[in-house]
Protein backbone atom coordinates (compact mmCIF):
# COMPACT_ATOMS: atom_id res chain seq x y z
CA UNK A 1 0.00 0.00 0.00
CA UNK A 2 1.29 3.38 -0.95
CA UNK A 3 1.52 6.13 1.79
CA UNK A 4 0.26 9.55 0.83
CA UNK A 5 0.74 13.02 2.55
CA UNK A 6 -1.31 16.12 2.30
CA UNK A 7 0.29 19.32 0.89
CA UNK A 8 0.15 21.00 4.29
CA UNK A 9 2.48 18.49 5.70
CA UNK A 10 5.04 18.67 2.90
CA UNK A 11 8.40 20.59 3.63
CA UNK A 12 10.77 21.88 0.95
CA UNK A 13 14.00 20.09 0.75
CA UNK A 14 17.16 22.27 -0.10
CA UNK A 15 20.33 20.50 -0.85
CA UNK A 16 23.15 21.28 1.60
CA UNK A 17 25.69 22.78 -0.93
CA UNK A 18 23.23 25.28 -2.36
CA UNK A 19 22.41 26.64 1.09
CA UNK A 20 26.05 27.26 1.90
CA UNK A 21 26.65 29.22 -1.31
CA UNK A 22 23.74 31.48 -0.63
CA UNK A 23 25.14 32.30 2.81
CA UNK A 24 28.62 33.00 1.44
CA UNK A 25 27.23 35.25 -1.33
CA UNK A 26 25.28 37.38 1.13
CA UNK A 27 28.34 37.88 3.30
CA UNK A 28 30.44 38.93 0.25
CA UNK A 29 27.89 41.49 -0.83
CA UNK A 30 27.89 43.05 2.64
CA UNK A 31 31.72 43.25 2.71
CA UNK A 32 31.97 44.86 -0.75
CA UNK A 33 29.24 47.39 0.07
CA UNK A 34 30.98 48.38 3.31
CA UNK A 35 34.31 48.94 1.53
CA UNK A 36 32.73 51.09 -1.17
CA UNK A 37 30.85 53.15 1.43
CA UNK A 38 33.99 53.78 3.53
CA UNK A 39 36.06 54.80 0.47
CA UNK A 40 33.39 57.23 -0.70
CA UNK A 41 33.39 58.98 2.69
CA UNK A 42 37.19 59.24 3.00
CA UNK A 43 37.84 60.45 -0.57
CA UNK A 44 38.50 64.25 -1.10
CA UNK A 45 35.64 66.21 -2.67
CA UNK A 46 36.08 66.80 -6.37
CA UNK A 47 37.49 70.22 -7.42
CA UNK A 48 34.89 72.62 -8.82
CA UNK A 49 34.96 73.20 -12.51
CA UNK A 50 36.78 76.42 -13.44
CA UNK A 51 34.49 79.40 -14.06
CA UNK A 52 35.04 80.77 -17.51
CA UNK A 53 34.23 84.46 -17.91
CA UNK A 54 31.77 84.88 -20.70
CA UNK A 55 32.08 87.53 -23.35
CA UNK A 56 29.05 89.33 -21.87
CA UNK A 57 30.51 89.53 -18.35
CA UNK A 58 33.72 91.04 -19.66
CA UNK A 59 32.19 94.37 -20.65
CA UNK A 60 30.50 97.14 -18.66
CA UNK A 61 27.89 99.15 -20.53
CA UNK A 62 26.78 102.68 -19.69
CA UNK A 63 25.15 105.78 -21.09
CA UNK A 64 27.25 108.90 -21.50
CA UNK A 65 27.59 112.27 -23.18
CA UNK A 66 30.23 114.05 -25.23
CA UNK A 67 31.85 117.03 -23.52
CA UNK A 68 34.83 119.31 -24.19
CA UNK A 69 37.75 118.96 -21.80
CA UNK A 70 37.10 121.25 -18.83
CA UNK A 71 33.42 121.32 -19.77
CA UNK A 72 31.65 124.46 -21.05
CA UNK A 73 32.59 127.86 -19.60
CA UNK A 74 29.73 130.35 -19.27
CA UNK A 75 31.21 133.85 -19.47
CA UNK A 76 29.18 136.53 -17.70
CA UNK A 77 29.16 140.33 -17.68
CA UNK A 78 30.73 141.63 -14.42
CA UNK A 79 28.35 143.60 -12.23
CA UNK A 80 29.40 147.21 -11.55
CA UNK A 81 27.99 148.71 -8.37
CA UNK A 82 24.23 148.25 -8.09
CA UNK A 83 23.56 148.17 -11.84
CA UNK A 84 24.06 145.42 -14.39
CA UNK A 85 25.97 146.58 -17.46
CA UNK A 86 24.60 145.85 -20.91
CA UNK A 87 26.34 144.61 -24.02
CA UNK A 88 27.51 147.50 -26.19
CA UNK A 89 29.54 145.56 -28.75
CA UNK A 90 29.74 141.86 -29.60
CA UNK A 91 32.92 140.83 -31.41
CA UNK A 92 32.32 137.09 -31.99
CA UNK A 93 29.66 134.78 -33.36
CA UNK A 94 28.80 131.15 -32.69
CA UNK A 95 31.39 128.79 -34.12
CA UNK A 96 34.26 131.31 -33.99
CA UNK A 97 37.58 130.11 -32.63
CA UNK A 98 39.29 132.53 -30.23
CA UNK A 99 42.62 132.87 -28.48
CA UNK A 100 43.21 133.22 -24.74
CA UNK A 101 42.79 136.86 -23.66
CA UNK A 102 40.91 137.89 -26.80
CA UNK A 103 38.13 140.47 -26.27
CA UNK A 104 34.76 138.86 -27.01
CA UNK A 105 32.38 141.65 -25.96
CA UNK A 106 32.43 145.27 -24.71
CA UNK A 107 30.01 146.65 -22.10
CA UNK A 108 28.19 149.98 -22.25
CA UNK A 109 29.82 151.38 -19.09
CA UNK A 110 33.28 151.45 -20.63
CA UNK A 111 33.37 155.22 -21.54
CA UNK A 112 32.36 156.28 -18.02
CA UNK A 113 34.89 154.05 -16.30
CA UNK A 114 37.61 154.96 -18.79
CA UNK A 115 37.18 158.64 -17.87
CA UNK A 116 37.33 157.78 -14.16
CA UNK A 117 40.53 155.81 -14.70
CA UNK A 118 42.11 158.73 -16.59
CA UNK A 119 41.23 161.15 -13.77
CA UNK A 120 42.71 158.78 -11.20
CA UNK A 121 45.94 158.52 -13.18
CA UNK A 122 46.16 162.33 -13.33
CA UNK A 123 45.77 162.52 -9.55
CA UNK A 124 48.69 160.11 -9.21
CA UNK A 125 50.85 162.33 -11.42
CA UNK A 126 50.04 165.42 -9.33
CA UNK A 127 50.78 163.65 -6.05
CA UNK A 128 54.06 162.33 -7.41
CA UNK A 129 55.10 165.83 -8.52
CA UNK A 130 54.33 167.26 -5.06
CA UNK A 131 56.46 164.61 -3.42
CA UNK A 132 59.32 165.23 -5.82
CA UNK A 133 59.22 168.96 -5.13
CA UNK A 134 59.33 168.46 -1.39
CA UNK A 135 62.19 165.99 -1.64
CA UNK A 136 64.16 168.32 -3.90
CA UNK A 137 63.57 171.36 -1.69
CA UNK A 138 62.77 174.94 -2.84
CA UNK A 139 64.06 176.39 -6.07
CA UNK A 140 67.41 178.16 -6.03
CA UNK A 141 65.73 181.52 -6.77
CA UNK A 142 63.60 181.18 -3.64
CA UNK A 143 66.66 180.44 -1.54
CA UNK A 144 68.50 183.41 -3.05
CA UNK A 145 65.61 185.74 -2.28
CA UNK A 146 65.50 184.54 1.29
CA UNK A 147 69.24 185.00 1.67
CA UNK A 148 68.93 188.59 0.43
CA UNK A 149 66.27 189.17 3.05
CA UNK A 150 68.65 187.92 5.73
CA UNK A 151 71.42 190.20 4.48
CA UNK A 152 69.11 193.23 4.62
CA UNK A 153 68.01 192.45 8.17
CA UNK A 154 71.61 191.98 9.25
CA UNK A 155 72.55 195.40 7.82
CA UNK A 156 69.65 197.08 9.55
CA UNK A 157 70.54 195.30 12.78
CA UNK A 158 74.13 196.55 12.59
CA UNK A 159 72.96 200.14 12.17
CA UNK A 160 70.45 199.79 14.99
CA UNK A 161 73.11 198.30 17.26
CA UNK A 162 75.46 201.24 16.64
CA UNK A 163 72.64 203.72 17.33
CA UNK A 164 71.82 201.92 20.55
CA UNK A 165 75.47 201.93 21.69
CA UNK A 166 75.79 205.68 20.95
CA UNK A 167 72.55 206.56 22.72
CA UNK A 168 73.62 204.50 25.71
CA UNK A 169 76.74 206.73 26.06
CA UNK A 170 74.60 209.85 25.70
CA UNK A 171 72.19 208.56 28.31
CA UNK A 172 75.01 207.99 30.78
CA UNK A 173 76.19 211.59 30.24
CA UNK A 174 72.63 212.84 30.75
CA UNK A 175 72.27 214.19 27.23
CA UNK A 176 69.15 212.13 26.40
CA UNK A 177 66.24 210.74 28.29
CA UNK A 178 65.73 207.07 29.15
CA UNK A 179 62.79 206.81 26.75
CA UNK A 180 65.07 207.54 23.80
CA UNK A 181 67.46 204.77 24.89
CA UNK A 182 64.59 202.29 25.29
CA UNK A 183 63.38 203.04 21.77
CA UNK A 184 66.76 202.11 20.29
CA UNK A 185 66.93 198.95 22.42
CA UNK A 186 63.50 197.77 21.22
CA UNK A 187 64.56 198.36 17.62
CA UNK A 188 67.59 196.11 18.09
CA UNK A 189 65.50 193.35 19.64
CA UNK A 190 62.93 193.54 16.82
CA UNK A 191 65.58 193.16 14.14
CA UNK A 192 67.18 190.25 15.98
CA UNK A 193 63.81 188.47 15.99
CA UNK A 194 63.28 189.07 12.28
CA UNK A 195 66.77 187.73 11.58
CA UNK A 196 66.03 184.49 13.46
CA UNK A 197 62.79 183.96 11.52
CA UNK A 198 64.51 184.63 8.18
CA UNK A 199 67.27 182.15 8.94
CA UNK A 200 64.71 179.50 9.92
CA UNK A 201 62.84 180.06 6.67
CA UNK A 202 66.04 179.60 4.70
CA UNK A 203 66.71 176.32 6.51
CA UNK A 204 63.23 175.03 5.64
CA UNK A 205 63.77 175.90 1.99
CA UNK A 206 67.11 174.13 1.88
CA UNK A 207 65.94 170.79 3.44
CA UNK A 208 62.57 169.03 3.31
CA UNK A 209 60.90 168.43 6.65
CA UNK A 210 60.14 164.76 7.57
CA UNK A 211 56.48 165.47 8.28
CA UNK A 212 56.09 167.13 4.89
CA UNK A 213 57.62 164.12 3.16
CA UNK A 214 55.36 161.68 5.04
CA UNK A 215 52.25 163.68 4.19
CA UNK A 216 53.18 163.82 0.51
CA UNK A 217 53.89 160.08 0.46
CA UNK A 218 50.52 159.31 2.04
CA UNK A 219 48.73 161.41 -0.57
CA UNK A 220 50.59 159.61 -3.35
CA UNK A 221 49.72 156.16 -1.94
CA UNK A 222 46.04 157.11 -1.71
CA UNK A 223 46.03 158.35 -5.30
CA UNK A 224 47.71 155.15 -6.51
CA UNK A 225 45.15 152.96 -4.70
CA UNK A 226 42.29 154.88 -6.29
CA UNK A 227 43.94 154.53 -9.70
CA UNK A 228 44.27 150.75 -9.25
CA UNK A 229 40.61 150.47 -8.30
CA UNK A 230 39.60 152.51 -11.34
CA UNK A 231 41.78 150.34 -13.60
CA UNK A 232 40.16 147.16 -12.23
CA UNK A 233 36.68 148.52 -12.90
CA UNK A 234 37.73 149.51 -16.42
CA UNK A 235 39.08 146.00 -17.05
CA UNK A 236 35.64 144.60 -16.17
CA UNK A 237 34.02 146.51 -19.03
CA UNK A 238 35.16 143.83 -21.49
CA UNK A 239 34.63 140.07 -21.60
CA UNK A 240 37.81 138.18 -22.51
CA UNK A 241 38.36 134.54 -23.41
CA UNK A 242 39.95 132.77 -20.42
CA UNK A 243 41.42 130.13 -22.73
CA UNK A 244 41.72 129.30 -26.41
CA UNK A 245 38.59 127.56 -27.66
CA UNK A 246 35.41 127.76 -29.71
CA UNK A 247 32.29 129.86 -29.14
CA UNK A 248 29.45 127.37 -28.73
CA UNK A 249 26.63 129.82 -28.09
CA UNK A 250 25.94 133.57 -27.81
CA UNK A 251 23.18 134.12 -25.24
CA UNK A 252 23.10 137.96 -25.18
CA UNK A 253 23.06 140.55 -27.92
CA UNK A 254 23.92 144.30 -27.92
CA UNK A 255 21.53 146.17 -25.64
CA UNK A 256 20.91 143.13 -23.44
CA UNK A 257 22.37 142.26 -20.07
CA UNK A 258 23.79 138.85 -19.21
CA UNK A 259 21.44 135.90 -18.68
CA UNK A 260 21.66 133.03 -16.21
CA UNK A 261 23.51 131.06 -18.91
CA UNK A 262 26.06 133.85 -19.30
CA UNK A 263 26.75 136.05 -22.30
CA UNK A 264 28.92 133.57 -24.19
CA UNK A 265 29.52 129.82 -23.84
CA UNK A 266 33.09 128.80 -24.64
CA UNK A 267 34.71 125.34 -24.77
CA UNK A 268 37.83 123.46 -25.86
CA UNK A 269 36.15 121.49 -28.62
CA UNK A 270 39.51 120.31 -29.96
CA UNK A 271 39.81 118.17 -26.80
CA UNK A 272 36.56 116.23 -26.66
CA UNK A 273 35.95 113.54 -24.04
CA UNK A 274 33.13 111.29 -22.84
CA UNK A 275 31.47 111.40 -19.43
CA UNK A 276 29.97 107.95 -18.79
CA UNK A 277 27.50 107.24 -15.98
CA UNK A 278 28.42 103.79 -14.64
CA UNK A 279 26.09 102.02 -12.22
CA UNK A 280 27.45 101.89 -8.69
CA UNK A 281 27.24 98.09 -8.81
CA UNK A 282 29.65 98.03 -11.78
CA UNK A 283 32.12 100.74 -10.83
CA UNK A 284 34.27 98.29 -8.85
CA UNK A 285 35.20 96.58 -12.12
CA UNK A 286 36.42 99.79 -13.76
CA UNK A 287 40.11 100.73 -13.78
CA UNK A 288 42.01 103.65 -15.26
CA UNK A 289 43.50 102.72 -18.62
CA UNK A 290 40.85 100.22 -19.71
CA UNK A 291 39.91 100.50 -23.41
CA UNK A 292 36.49 101.88 -24.30
CA UNK A 293 34.30 101.77 -27.39
CA UNK A 294 31.75 104.55 -27.93
CA UNK A 295 28.83 104.57 -30.35
CA UNK A 296 26.02 107.03 -30.98
CA UNK A 297 22.63 106.08 -29.59
CA UNK A 298 20.71 108.06 -32.22
CA UNK A 299 23.13 108.19 -35.16
CA UNK A 300 24.94 111.40 -34.29
CA UNK A 301 28.08 109.99 -35.89
CA UNK A 302 28.85 106.88 -37.89
CA UNK A 303 30.92 103.95 -36.72
CA UNK A 304 32.52 103.99 -33.29
CA UNK A 305 35.02 106.00 -31.29
CA UNK A 306 37.92 104.62 -29.28
CA UNK A 307 39.24 105.85 -25.95
CA UNK A 308 40.47 104.87 -22.51
CA UNK A 309 39.27 105.37 -18.96
CA UNK A 310 41.05 108.47 -17.61
CA UNK A 311 39.32 109.21 -14.30
CA UNK A 312 36.82 107.49 -12.01
CA UNK A 313 34.68 109.89 -10.02
CA UNK A 314 34.51 109.73 -6.25
CA UNK A 315 30.86 110.71 -5.88
CA UNK A 316 27.74 108.59 -6.31
CA UNK A 317 24.80 110.54 -7.70
CA UNK A 318 21.54 110.16 -9.58
CA UNK A 319 21.54 109.55 -13.30
CA UNK A 320 21.80 112.58 -15.55
CA UNK A 321 21.68 110.76 -18.90
CA UNK A 322 18.52 108.76 -19.61
CA UNK A 323 17.72 106.04 -22.09
CA UNK A 324 14.72 106.10 -24.40
CA UNK A 325 13.74 102.72 -22.96
CA UNK A 326 10.61 103.33 -20.79
CA UNK A 327 11.60 100.36 -18.61
CA UNK A 328 14.94 101.91 -17.61
CA UNK A 329 15.49 102.82 -13.97
CA UNK A 330 15.66 106.62 -13.77
CA UNK A 331 16.46 106.54 -10.04
CA UNK A 332 19.60 104.44 -10.39
CA UNK A 333 22.76 105.55 -8.60
CA UNK A 334 25.76 106.12 -10.83
CA UNK A 335 29.39 107.26 -10.78
CA UNK A 336 30.79 109.54 -13.47
CA UNK A 337 33.74 108.06 -15.37
CA UNK A 338 35.78 110.31 -17.67
CA UNK A 339 36.99 108.77 -20.91
CA UNK A 340 39.67 110.40 -23.05
CA UNK A 341 39.11 109.87 -26.76
CA UNK A 342 41.90 108.80 -29.07
CA UNK A 343 43.44 111.87 -30.81
CA UNK A 344 42.31 110.54 -34.18
CA UNK A 345 38.64 110.56 -33.06
CA UNK A 346 38.45 113.93 -31.29
CA UNK A 347 37.97 116.04 -34.40
CA UNK A 348 35.12 113.81 -35.62
CA UNK A 349 32.89 114.89 -32.74
CA UNK A 350 34.19 118.42 -32.09
CA UNK A 351 30.77 119.86 -33.05
CA UNK A 352 28.69 117.38 -31.01
CA UNK A 353 28.89 118.71 -27.45
CA UNK A 354 26.32 117.04 -25.13
CA UNK A 355 25.50 114.29 -27.67
CA UNK A 356 24.23 111.18 -25.85
CA UNK A 357 26.33 108.08 -26.52
CA UNK A 358 26.54 104.39 -25.64
CA UNK A 359 29.69 103.33 -23.82
CA UNK A 360 31.20 99.84 -23.59
CA UNK A 361 34.17 99.47 -21.23
CA UNK A 362 36.39 96.42 -21.60
CA UNK A 363 36.69 95.48 -17.91
CA UNK A 364 38.82 92.46 -18.77
CA UNK A 365 41.74 94.54 -20.07
CA UNK A 366 43.81 97.45 -18.84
Amino acid sequence: MVETRSPATLKPVIPGNRQRWLIYGGIGILVIGSVVFLRSRSAAPPEPAPVVQTQTDRYVGALGRLEPEGRVAKLTAPQSGFSQARIAELRVEEGDRVEAGQILAVLDNQPELAAAAAAANSAVAVAQADLNRILAGAKSTERQTQQQQINRIQAELAIAQREYDRNQALFQSGAIAATALDSKRLEVERLRGELAVARSTLDSLAEAQPEQVQLAQARLAQAQAQAQEAAAKLANTVIRAPFAGQVLRVNSRPGESGSDDGVIELARTDRMQVIAEVYETDVGRIQVGQPVTITSEHGGFSGSLKGRVALIGGKIDKKGVFSTDPASDIDSRVVEVRIDLDPSDRQRVSQLTNLQVLVRIDAGRS
